[in-house]
């Protein structure tokens, strides 16, 4: 359609036409008889129907379907079934343990041939099964000459159907070398799909490639995370563990589906244009049943106390100590969200001439429960130590979902910063410190300076830095989707993750994912220290955490209190060499 075809139908218009064409037949038709049927090309052009059509995927266990008994097992096909508009129907036909010589001999491919459809598409990944020589898997092994002539196979049988084949290379498995670089480990059949792809001009996603990057990006600890590697009694459906570098877990399986739909964006597949945007792929809006706007106080200190108390009798909750040399102020508005008032308190040490660290601590309770007058006691111990002590409140799941509270605690950083001439701070010395889920959020605000997704408040000193130069982390979990992870089973009702979310973990991996520290940690992460009771999943993440610091020589330490409760930080006797060894590490990162 030419600039003068656009021009004519803008200034005659169709609601013209048809006058026209009842007065003047034949001078009309002399005139714009060409340019109608233009006009008539030119609709069916934009307005064409979105025929309906079928993505049928063949492969092995890495794509396939698997019943719920197996979760979180999934193969990529599961989550890449969301990500299409209503327009698109996926038929996944891959099996666990099948080769393209195994799918032919037992009769998988026939019937797909049989009902296949003009405009349909097949999406072919095997390799996983036709290279296993083992003895075990003979009956699986296929010659990469006749994986060759399989794949030809399915492809000519697709076209004369009139349908679209689409070559996957097999995804890779994580193996990593000693220095820590990821390997190849399809290198003959991932060739033999470029070879065919090239001899037929199929079009081609190296999944292979792609698969190894994300892991390369990931490194060994984090790529853990997207595997089905879990430890014993971690997941019921796997009560003794299991340890797969092969299989995916549902968030594996997500991310390597973004992968190949990357891939059909990148070959501008007419498919492409019925992908929803990755991310938003039919997700439900988040819950808010758990928004009450109902204070919920089941955690307290003293709840903590009567609750341990029965297991632990000797222990003694420890009291505020309202020292004459700490100057307390209290319920200091230092942001509003909407309406809503954030408030907290600080606890300065008296006649300190010179600039002095800061600490912030951060309250736990479930992002549901709990406040900031709980660790005054730890606020006035440290200031009576020579540090500024800031005790933040924040939005909890019962008035704001995630990232509220992180964008909170971020508020409180900047707020810090903006007053430390009032207080005589030193602005290139401040900690973030938290218990439990504050752990968590002190974790992921130490772990993402300057990330403007927590950014959030502009009502809250936005010009200010939200940098922390310190970690205190105790008993806050690193990673939400880990093994080492008990956040949300929701088996016995809503966890306290999944009301602060919105969403299960199921339905909305990636948010979770985005939370954990975990998946920010890097060359820029703050020095660190885990301060943890004995109870093994309030560590989840930690050691895949330090391994990266390690590899950024980045300073940490770990404390650990064999045998202790969660709360142990509220009561002696772990309360006094918890503030030694807070106190130990900022001496020595802060170099006071």
């Amino acid at each position: 359609m030419t600039n003068n075809n656009y021009k004519f139908l803008k200034d005659v218009g169709i609601g013209r036409l048809v006058p026209l064409l009842r007065r003047e037949p034949v001078p009309v038709f002399r005139e714009v008889g060409v340019r109608l049927l233009c006009l008539i090309g030119l609709m069916s052009f934009v307005f064409p129907s979105n025929k309906k059509i079928t993505i049928w995927m063949i492969g092995d266990s890495t794509m396939c379907e698997y019943d719920s008994s197996r979760f979180p097992l999934a193969g990529w096909g599961m989550p890449f079934a969301k990500y299409f508009d209503s327009s698109v129907t996926i038929e996944n036909k891959a099996r666990g343990g099948r080769s393209t010589r195994t799918f032919l001999s037992e009769n998988r491919w026939q019937p797909i041939v049989d009902n296949l459809q003009e405009g349909d598409y097949v999406f072919m990944q095997f390799g996983h099964n036709d290279e296993a020589k083992e003895e075990k898997y003979k009956d699986r092994y296929t010659p990469v000459p006749d994986y060759k002539k399989n794949l030809i196979k399915f492809i000519t049988e697709t076209r004369d159907k009139k349908a679209n084949p689409v070559l996957i290379t097999p995804v890779t498995r994580m193996r990593f070398d000693k220095d820590d670089n990821i390997m190849e480990t399809h290198t003959d059949y991932t060739n033999a799909c470029y070879e065919i792809a090239k001899q037929y001009n199929v079009p081609l996603i190296d999944l292979d490639k792609k698969s190894r990057e994300l892991l390369r990006q990931y490194g060994p600890a984090n790529s853990r995370l997207l595997f089905m590697q879990l430890d014993s009694a971690e997941v019921p459906n796997y009560p003794n563990g299991i340890k797969d570098n092969t299989h995916f877990n549902d968030y594996g399986a997500r991310k390597i589906a973004e992968l190949v739909l990357a891939g059909i964006k990148e070959l501008k597949l007419d498919l492409a244009d019925r992908i929803v945007t990755p991310g938003k792929a039919k997700i439900a809006t988040p819950s808010t049943a758990g928004i009450t706007g109902v204070a919920d106080t089941s955690y307290t200190n003293y709840s903590a106390y009567a609750s341990t108390k029965k297991s632990f009798p000797n222990i003694k909750l420890v009291q505020e100590f309202h020292f004459s040399s700490i100057k307390e102020t209290r319920d200091i508005v230092y942001c509003t969200a909407g309406k809503r008032e954030l408030k907290l308190d600080a606890f300065i040490p008296s006649n300190k001439k010179k600039q002095i660290p800061a600490v912030i601590i951060i309250h736990g309770g479930g992002w549901r429960s709990g406040n900031r007058t709980q660790h005054y006691p730890l606020a006035e111990k440290l200031a009576s130590l020579g540090y500024a002590c800031f005790t933040p409140g924040y939005r909890l799941s019962t008035e704001a979902l995630y990232p509220a509270a992180v964008v909170d605690v971020k508020s409180s950083i900047r707020w810090v910063h903006a007053n430390a001439k009032k207080y005589n701070i030193d602005t290139s010395k401040i900690a973030v410190l938290g218990f439990s889920a504050g752990g968590q959020l002190a974790a992921l605000a130490g772990a993402t300076n300057n990330n403007e997704k927590f950014n959030g408040n502009d009502n809250c000193q936005p010009t200010n830095s939200d940098n922390a130069h310190a970690l205190i982390d105790i008993d806050g979990i690193l990673a939400f989707i880990h093994p080492d992870s008990g956040e949300g089973d929701d088996s016995k009702g809503t966890s306290a993750a999944t009301n602060w979310f919105g969403y299960t973990k199921t339905e909305n991996p990636a948010l979770w994912n985005e939370a954990s520290a975990v998946s920010h940690v890097d060359k820029n992460t703050v020095p660190t220290l885990f301060i943890n009771s004995g109870v093994d999943r309030m560590h989840a993440g930690r050691n895949d955490y330090i391994k990266v610091l390690d590899q950024n020589h980045i300073y940490s330490e770990v404390h650990t209190f064999e045998g202790a409760p969660h709360s142990f930080c509220l009561f002696d006797p772990w309360f006094d060499p918890t503030v030694k060894f807070i106190d130990s590490f900022l001496k020595k990162v802060f170099h006071t």
